[in-house]
């Protein structure tokens, strides 16, 4: 508030040693002449301007410099009667609407979060510290668990839009799967009320002293026709819900790999389940089919590994294995929310007796269920992988090729007053053969 702006001020100029009276100093006056009507972002954006003669004051710095912005801060404040405080506005968007609902309010929120935690507006990091001066120890812990992406010990900007990020995406898939089982219940309710009605129905019938024998054909024909019309869609039915709700295999916005495919799951219902694969498409899978197939979930897995092989001469040195195992290990310290650190480099068989084949293997810091994000930390290791073993020298020479029907093709070439018939290009010792 301006109140208190005012004596942050006057501590300030105390500490300084400087003048609080309405009479500012001339790098003050300067501010105040020319920055009147800005906004307050490009206000305190600016820096005090020296004077062009020789005798002139010098421009305050460090604390002094600060204070001259908060004395023409406080000045724009009350000559253009600013009333409401960013808290002010903030407060009234927290009474508007209490739950982040899109992508955007989400890293507005992480922004803000960050921002009213750190304790110097100059610094780039929150420690545990920080998070301790609002919550008690263990929460704290958690808290900065929770939000310290990379495991430094430290959260910063983008660990905290990361992590909120994270944490709205599984907010988002969690109350999506919660509809979708409430959508699921209310046709199950909706099936045994059916059932039960039927039961009732032979009841009231006993109750109301009906001889059911009399019916028995009638109804026996009803029955009949009603298991042969609709017996193998019950058995779906009771397969499904089996599968739903006692398997449960997986949740909405889980991934799966449905015969090898990359497939994001969309929407749950009681026969069917809607998934996004990863070119887009949307497709509607029966749930007895993925119940009697093989369904890989990716996102309940532990993380992904992955590897690929490079083939080298057989004389490649040992050097060249542990030059690209370092490089490996630096890219994967560079980029700790990528990758896990676990990694392989050694030399297999290639099936040529002249040839090595180079194989990396690396763990993901993730489970592999974000394509993008997975395409580019593989980039990533391939050009490293890639710059490496051309810093090194590393090669793979093409083995000899010999034609083995040259010598046939040639001794039963025509010979004698024939040959003169012969194209011209059939009078070389052999056809030239390009690889």
């Amino acid at each position: 508030s301006r109140r208190q702006l005012g004596r942050m001020a006057t501590r300030l100029s105390t500490e300084q040693g400087l003048s609080t009276s309405k009479a500012p100093p001339e790098a003050l006056k300067k501010l105040s002449v020319e920055d009147k009507g800005l906004p307050v972002s490009e206000l305190l954006a600016q820096k005090p301007k020296e004077e062009a003669s020789s005798g002139a004051r010098a421009v305050p710095t460090g604390d002094a410099f600060w204070l001259a912005h908060y004395h023409a801060l406080e000045r724009h404040m009350r000559e253009n009667k600013i009333k409401a405080t960013f808290a002010d506005e903030l407060g009234r968007a927290q009474d508007q609407k209490d739950e982040v609902t899109s992508k955007r309010e989400a890293l507005t929120l992480a922004h803000y979060i960050f921002w009213n935690v750190i304790p110097d507006y100059r610094g780039r990091f929150i420690c545990l510290a920080d998070v301790e001066r609002l919550l008690s120890q263990e929460q704290a812990a958690a808290a900065l668990k929770a939000l310290d992406i990379d495991n430094d010990g430290k959260v910063s900007l983008g660990d905290m839009r990361e992590a909120v990020l994270a944490i709205y995406k599984s907010r988002k898939n969690l109350a999506l799967t919660l509809q979708d089982s409430k959508t699921v219940i209310a046709k199950l309710e909706l099936i045994f009320g059916t059932v039960l009605h039927v039961l009732a129905f032979f009841v009231y019938l006993i109750i109301f002293q009906v001889d059911i024998n009399k019916v028995y054909v009638t109804l026996s024909s009803i029955i009949l026709a009603f298991a042969f019309v609709f017996g193998n869609n019950i058995r779906n039915l009771y397969e499904s819900v089996i599968f739903l709700f006692v398997v449960h295999p997986y949740d909405v916005g889980d991934v799966l790999l449905i015969d090898g495919v990359w497939h994001q799951v969309e929407e749950i219902a009681l026969t069917v389940t809607m998934v996004t694969r990863w070119d887009g498409v949307k497709l509607w899978f029966p749930n007895v089919k993925l119940a009697s197939g093989e369904v890989a979930n990716v996102s309940r897995s532990n993380n992904r590994w992955e590897g690929f092989k490079v083939q080298v001469d057989i004389s490649t040195p040992k050097e060249v294995f542990d030059q690209v195992d370092a490089a490996v290990g630096a890219l994967f310290t560079a980029h700790p929310t990528e990758f896990s650190g676990s990694r392989l480099v050694v030399a297999n068989f290639a099936g040529d007796p002249l040839k090595y084949t180079l194989c990396v293997w690396w763990e993901y810091g993730h489970t592999g269920h974000e394509l993008r994000r997975m395409s580019e930390a593989r980039h990533l290791l391939y050009m490293c992988v890639t710059a490496m073993l051309v810093k090194l020298n590393a090669r793979y020479t093409l083995p000899r090729y010999d034609d083995p029907n040259q010598e046939a093709y040639a001794a039963g070439r025509i010979k004698g007053e024939g040959a003169s018939f012969m194209p011209q290009f059939m009078h070389s010792p052999a056809l030239p053969v390009k690889i």
